[in-house]
């Protein structure tokens, strides 16, 4: 249970913001997710009524600073992490109600920890503890503990509650705000420990000898400077106040201000202006440690209105394109990031037909795939014997290459894959011997360079694979199945490779339950911001169609399973094909009542 980064200083916080604001911007920055709403989010798009899978709840979090009033809803029975920055000696004292709950269902408070700025628990003694009980609304009481160094903090308070509740409170830290000292010439530092955004101002004044001055100010991290700016009288000196942009101990030097004897006593007092919140801020959803990527629940959904097979998507930077296919040709059409056509669109585009196959010949299936500001659609044949790819530009749908990529297949070109590394498109035909054969196409050119073989013994390949690039290891990352026939043994490898189809490493099994079959792991997507691969595959129910429940599971650059992810998505689906955009999941699926798009909201 990590705390979360330390703060660090921005030079884009914006003056016209609070102080308070400024700070969190900064941290935002640097990767920490904060809260800078002032009332409750907005809630979800309306839709069709569409089951939801049920994925777990992340916690709910907030970042504060002292002297801040905390406020939100809480779901029941999740953990709450409230964050702020304390000062060494600093005391945190909270108080935290919680209400909604009733005589048959109360809330409890089950644990109050405190996590360091190391991510370590901390021992707090149970008289710092306290908790309230009346009907409907239960409080608990942190107060009195010192931390023992400067950093940021974090109290983790898990309930005992099954109803949601309200949450409203107040954040406070109590510190020394002046801090007295004395000395003469032998005298060493004044230390002070502050915090981030925090301020100090030195005062000191003769008592004998010499008037003193401020002869040094040590800042954390700079070299130290003589004579900063001070307004100096015939009894002592005035420093002007200075801020910290690092935690630490800061230290003023006293020395004396004419050319006589240096030496006398003195006395002054470093005031401490401190870092404070304002107003108040609301708790949100957050991730629990260790999770790099949640998927959210469906916000928006389309019941696609052309094709009927084979629903593809992709994402062009600005619109999304999704496609399919039916009566022996492929359409696609393009939406926005909610799913709604675009104005002044025609409407569904055809894209291919069976005009593009040798005579006799029908489609199938497609992939599709964006690459070099161009929509690239492949197609195979029914009789598994034909493969072509086909090249469109992304602003108008007005087709710009085509290429044959086989028409005398001897193993069936039947549920190929296709993927991009944006300089290449390499489309993968299984070759019937456990692996595939990947035929390579300059995405500038859109011709042919060559075809490579992969697979095939350590490596084991079926086709109705998926494959994604990642960018984060400039790797090909294969899911495949053993199998795509109905009712055979089947479970999913991971296999990696680089631009040019090397094997990198050795086989994985990732998904392989012992009762399930799993199968056509062809929805996978990368998200680069979370370096985490989204894979969603089949577990076949129906016996003539393929079709079964569609599960996802999420991975990291390791490929180790995020704890958490697995969700199984309701309903018949089949040929899942997933893709990122505007920072939300986009799912197409093949249905009983023709083809989906759902989208599904993600938390980083």
């Amino acid at each position: 249970m990590k705390p979360g980064p330390r703060w660090t200083p921005s030079a884009a916080m914006n003056a016209s913001t609070t102080p308070r604001r400024a700070a969190l911007a900064a941290l935002a920055a640097a990767g920490c997710a904060v809260a800078f709403r002032s009332a409750p989010a907005r809630a979800a798009v309306p839709m069709p009524a569409v089951p939801m899978p049920t994925v777990p709840m992340p916690d709910v979090a907030i970042l504060i600073g002292p002297r801040q009033a905390i406020g939100g809803d809480v779901p029941p029975g999740e953990p709450i992490r409230i964050r702020s920055p304390i000062v060494k000696g600093g005391r945190p004292r909270l108080k935290l109600r919680l209400s909604g709950g009733t005589k048959l269902r109360p809330i409890s408070f089950q644990s109050v920890k405190l996590f360091g700025p190391d991510g370590d628990e901390i021992a707090v003694p149970q008289e710092h503890l306290t908790q309230s009980h009346v009907p409907g609304r239960d409080t608990v009481y942190f107060r009195g503990f010192a931390v023992p160094e400067t950093g940021l903090y974090e109290i983790v308070i898990r309930t005992n509650s099954t109803v949601a509740s309200e949450a409203r409170g107040k954040f406070m830290v109590d510190r020394e705000l002046s801090i007295p000292f004395s000395g003469d010439e032998t005298s060493t530092d004044v230390n002070v420990d502050l915090q981030e955004s925090d301020g100090s101002q030195c005062t000191v004044q003769r008592v004998s000898g010499t008037a003193p001055n401020i002869a040094q100010y040590r800042p954390v991290g700079l070299p130290a400077t003589n004579l900063p700016p001070q307004r100096a009288s015939r009894k002592g000196s005035v420093g002007n106040a200075f801020g910290a942009f690092l935690d630490g101990t800061y230290g003023y030097r006293i020395g004396y201000q004419d050319s006589g004897p240096p030496e006398g006593r003195f006395k002054g007092r470093v005031k401490v202006i401190p870092f404070r919140g304002y107003g108040t801020e609301y708790f949100a959803l957050e991730n629990p440690p260790g999770v790099a990527l949640t998927v959210r629940d469906v916000d928006r959904y389309l019941q696609v209105p052309y094709g009927g097979v084979g629903c593809r998507i992709d994402f062009d930077g600005q619109f999304l394109f999704v496609t399919s296919g039916a009566a022996g040709k492929v359409q696609g059409q393009r939406f926005d990031i909610n799913l709604d056509p675009i104005q002044g669109d025609a409407g569904p585009t055809d894209l291919a037909t069976d005009a593009d196959l040798p005579p006799g010949e029908t489609i199938d299936g497609h992939r599709l795939v964006y690459a070099d500001q161009h929509h690239v659609l492949s197609i195979n044949s029914q009789s598994g014997k034909d493969l072509a790819v086909m090249q469109f530009r992304a602003d108008n749908l007005v087709r710009t290459g085509f290429q044959s990529l086989t028409s005398t297949a001897t193993s069936s070109t039947l549920d190929h894959f296709l993927a991009t590394d944006q300089l290449t498109i390499s489309v993968g035909r299984h070759d019937g011997a456990g692996g595939h054969v990947v035929h390579l196409i300059d995405s500038e050119t859109f011709l042919p360079f060559g075809t490579v073989p992969i697979g095939q013994g350590a490596h084991p390949q079926f086709r109705g694979s998926g494959c994604v690039w990642r960018t984060d290891t400039m790797q090909f990352e294969l899911w495949t199945p053993d199998t795509t026939l109905f009712g055979q043994p089947s479970d999913l490898h991971r296999q990696r490779f680089t631009e040019g189809w090397v094997t990198v490493g050795a086989d994985a099994v990732p998904v392989a339950d012992p009762v399930l079959v799993e199968t056509h792991p062809t929805g996978v997507a990368f998200d680069d911001v979370a370096d985490v691969v989204i894979l969603h595959y089949v577990v076949p129910t129906n016996n003539v169609t393929g079709a079964g429940t569609v599960h996802r599971v999420l991975y990291d650059a390791a490929g180790a399973e995020i704890p958490g992810s697995r969700a199984t998505l309701p309903g018949e689906r089949h040929r899942p094909h997933a893709v990122l955009a505007g920072g939300r999941l986009f799912l197409a699926c093949d249905t009983a009542q023709g083809p989906v798009v759902e989208r599904y909201r993600l938390l980083r």
